[in-house]
C-alpha cells in the first residue's frame, strides 16, 4: 500500500499531539471547574428570577390589598368617576405641637402620617419631632425618608448626617449607613 504525501496529509501529521496522562487529568479538572461555575451561575440566575418574581407577586398583592374596594379595574377604565371610597384605616393622630408635647407621641404621629401616605404632613410632623427630641434617631430617619419620598435627596442626606452627629440613642447605625460613612 502506498503512502500518500500531499500537503493536507503532512499538515495533519504535524498537528498530532501526544497527550500525557497529566495533560488529560488537567483537561478533566478544567472541564469540571467550568461545568461547576456554569451550573452555579445558572442556579444564581434562577434564584434571582424566583426572588424577583416573588417580590413582584408580593408587591402586587400589597397593592391589591391597599386598593380601595370601589377602585376596581372596570371602574378605572370606565369614563365615569368612581364613587369615593370609605376609609377603613384608623384616624391619623394630630401632629400639632400645641396638641402634643410628648416627643414619643410626635414621633408616632409623624410615622402614622407617613404610613398613611400624607408625606408633606408627615415631613412637617417629623421636623417638629426632631426639634422636640434632637437626641433620638427615629425622628431623623422618618424626616429623611419622607424627604426622599418627596424627591429631596440632598436634604435627606443632610438629615442623615445630622442624625449621625446629634443622636445618642435609637437606630444610629442606620443614620451612619445612609449618611455614607
Amino acid at each position: 500500500m502506498a503512502r500518500r504525501h500531499g500537503p493536507f496529509f503532512e499538515m495533519n501529521e504535524a498537528l498530532i499531539v501526544y497527550e500525557t496522562p497529566e495533560l488529560l487529568a488537567r483537561r478533566a479538572r478544567l472541564r469540571r471547574v467550568v461545568l461547576g461555575t456554569l451550573s452555579a451561575s445558572v442556579a444564581l440566575l434562577m434564584v434571582g428570577l424566583l426572588l424577583r418574581h416573588g417580590a413582584n407577586k408580593a408587591e402586587s398583592a400589597l397593592l391589591a390589598s391597599s386598593r380601595p374596594p370601589t377602585a376596581t379595574r372596570s371602574a378605572l377604565l370606565s369614563r365615569e368617576a368612581p364613587a369615593p371610597a370609605v376609609s377603613t384605616s384608623p384616624p391619623v393622630p394630630s401632629s400639632s405641637p400645641a396638641h402634643n408635647d410628648d416627643p414619643r407621641e410626635l414621633t408616632r404621629a409623624a410615622r402614622a402620617l407617613l404610613a398613611a401616605g400624607q408625606t408633606r404632613e408627615g415631613v412637617a410632623a417629623a421636623r417638629v419631632a426632631v426639634d422636640a427630641n434632637p437626641s433620638d434617631a427615629e425622628p431623623y430617619i422618618l424626616l429623611a425618608t419622607g424627604l426622599q419620598d418627596l424627591g429631596n435627596w440632598p436634604e435627606a442626606h443632610t438629615v442623615f448626617m445630622a442624625c449621625e452627629q446629634k443622636t445618642e440613642r435609637g437606630p444610629n447605625a442606620s443614620c451612619r449607613y445612609f449618611a455614607g460613612r
